[in-house]
């Protein structure tokens, strides 16, 4: 089995019925390292005995670190849970906290399986020296009949995840257009499966989603002008999700 999940959250069972808003912003505020952590362990191909993802799990009344073998293929990491610290950082670029429970989660790990503590390590180090940025391209494609090249770029931070449309001439590299056309709450579930490939049709460009279907229109003759004039397919709720804070 190999590893390819790493996520950090206070403790389900306990957080869920004692204050369960806590659980969730604080998934929310630290899903882009996972995130991060999560793409980055799967190009090593890591091969462990009985689980697929380590979760880092925090409780507020514990002392010492430990942690099992669940029953559904996860290496549960049990730490405490500092509320005053993850309060002075809440919202913030300030990583440090997060990253020292990533850390503390790899170490206690290590001691109870055979995971490769030297290359989490330097996955968490990569993360922290880039200055906690998760981002990636997600494509790129030239249009040489359009003398185009379209990018889409994805941006995860602590406070959101946006999705970044760039327009440029195939020739002469010129940027026509860079901008914001989608905006999420910061996790990978509201936003994974609404964008996939490019596509330009007369004068459109057009984003697909998941499904091979239009999400994205975007006006071609104006993104060439260094406008952005787009419309968002679907119901009103999916519209919502995607502009959030826009």
């Amino acid at each position: 089995m190999k590893l390819r999940y790493i996520s950090l959250g206070l403790e389900y069972n306990y957080y869920s019925k004692a204050d369960n808003l806590l659980r969730y912003d604080f998934l929310l505020r630290t899903r882009f390292i996972s995130n991060y952590f999560s793409r980055e362990v799967r190009k090593y191909k890591i091969e462990v005995d009985g689980f697929n993802m380590l979760s880092i799990a925090l409780l507020p009344d514990i002392n010492n670190s430990y942690s099992s073998l669940t029953a559904i293929n996860v290496l549960e990491v049990y730490l405490p849970f500092k509320r005053e610290r993850y309060d002075l950082v809440r919202g913030t670029n300030d990583c440090n906290y997060y990253l020292e429970l990533f850390e503390r989660g790899f170490l206690e790990a290590s001691k109870s399986s055979k995971i490769p503590l030297p290359i989490l390590m330097d996955i968490l180090q990569a993360f922290k020296l880039g200055g906690c940025l998760n981002k990636w391209t997600h494509k790129k494609k030239q249009f040489k009949s359009e003398n185009l090249s379209i990018e889409l770029k994805c941006e995860f931070d602590t406070n959101c995840f946006q999705l970044r449309l760039i327009v440029s001439s195939l020739a002469s590299k010129e940027i026509f257009f860079n901008g914001i056309i989608a905006r999420t709450e910061p996790d990978e579930v509201l936003f994974e499966k609404m964008f996939k490939d490019i596509l330009i049709e007369d004068d459109k460009i057009i984003v697909t989603d998941n499904s091979d279907s239009p999400r994205f229109i975007i006006n071609k003759i104006k993104a060439k002008q260094g406008i952005l004039d787009y419309q968002i397919e679907g119901r009103s709720d999916v519209k919502d999700l995607l502009t959030y804070g826009l």
